[in-house]
């Protein structure tokens, strides 16, 4: 989402992604291929690295996504997920039927789904990383993102190309990361080969939780800061964007919990009247997530509808790198992929 400078992603959809129009690159789990901008009012959002942890397989995972788009009871659009013999997310299959009811204008954001068929497909390597993600859109462009790993299982380096409907590449970019011991210390962020455009550094807290993420141009002009303030269980509470004077934009998206622990709503308040809107999350009687409903101005208002159908099967869950994305995940300061870092859950696995 623009207003954060990166892409939300929801926890309780095993990481449904809804990312604004300054997002670059293609975005593994749920996204197809957008452009690369800057000089708005966040010029950085989109996807850089993967990564898969090995824990103990669950045995309920993502069949399908509904959405209807302008909550008039017909869902427009599907996504079928599809795993390999491991239970790794292998696929996703993103189809749009349109109802010919004009669907809802999200503004500066999208629910992770578009008017757009498309195909993404995920490849592994020998260790069990994810190693390569294609994305292709149907009827248009293709993105591949290829990831290298350092000797600790870390994404050190996310090389990212763009190809047009004729097959001609239209962008390439690549995201180095640079990390002390196993904490990320800063990333780099290169359109051009020789030097990086932007760089965004982490401070910690005393706990080992992250503080902040602050970008900054090659010519070390601040380009924006994301403050993180994180509940006693370790799950988010609050993340807090502000910009240079040169932009003015500030924006709180807060994070509002039920009595069980269970994220409940969503909200988003920001000085541009585009960025102001909730999500409220949906479970069903068993606690298991459901779905969600959009609420565009905070108003009570449904513009549109998301729901989540579940099947068992295995489900090795695997975690993604991207930059500035939201966490989706428990914070743990001794675990070796920490939320605020960029890391979260790539879809499939509740």
């Amino acid at each position: 989402m623009r207003y954060m400078g990166f892409c939300i992603l929801l926890p309780i959809l095993g990481g449904l992604s809804a990312c604004g129009d300054d997002s670059s690159g293609g975005v593994p789990g749920g996204n197809s291929p957008q452009a690369v901008t800057s000089g708005e009012k966040s010029t950085i959002g989109a996807s850089a690295a993967n990564l898969a942890i090995v824990n103990v397989p669950t045995t309920t995972r993502l069949s399908r996504m509904l959405y209807d788009f302008d909550n008039n009871g017909i869902f427009e659009g599907t996504r079928e997920y599809a795993y390999d013999a491991d239970g790794r997310l292998s696929s996703e299959r993103y189809v749009y039927v349109d109802d010919g009811i004009t669907d809802t204008v999200f503004g500066t954001f999208s629910i992770g789904a578009e008017s757009s068929d498309s195909n993404i497909l995920y490849s592994y390597n020998l260790n069990g990383l994810l190693e390569l993600v294609t994305i292709d859109t149907v009827g248009g462009g293709r993105s591949e993102t290829v990831y290298t790993y350092n000797d600790d299982d870390l994404i050190t380096r996310a090389d990212i190309r763009s190809y047009d409907g004729v097959g001609a590449v239209s962008q390439r970019m690549f995201f180095t990361l640079t990390y002390v011991g196993q904490r990320l210390d800063y990333y780099s962020w290169y359109k051009a080969p020789f030097a990086p455009d932007y760089i965004y550094e982490l401070t910690y807290g005393a706990d080992g939780l992250i503080l902040s993420d602050r970008g900054r141009t090659r010519a070390l002009l601040h380009v924006n800061q994301l403050a993180y303030t994180w509940r006693p269980d370790g799950h988010i509470d609050s993340i807090q964007e502000t910009t240079p004077p040169v932009n003015h934009y500030s924006a709180l998206i807060d994070y509002i919990y039920d009595a069980t622990g269970k994220l409940a709503i969503l909200k988003v308040m920001a000085n541009d009247p585009n960025d102001n809107y909730q999500w409220d999350m949906l479970y069903d009687s068993e606690g298991t997530a459901a779905g969600m409903n959009v609420d565009l101005n905070s108003d009570g208002a449904i513009e549109a509808v998301v729901r989540s159908e579940l099947e068992v099967g295995l489900c090795e869950p695997v975690y993604a790198w991207m930059r500035r994305a939201e966490p989706s995940f428990k914070a743990d300061a001794t675990a070796l992929y920490l939320p605020g870092a960029g890391y979260y859950k790539l879809g499939g696995c509740l």
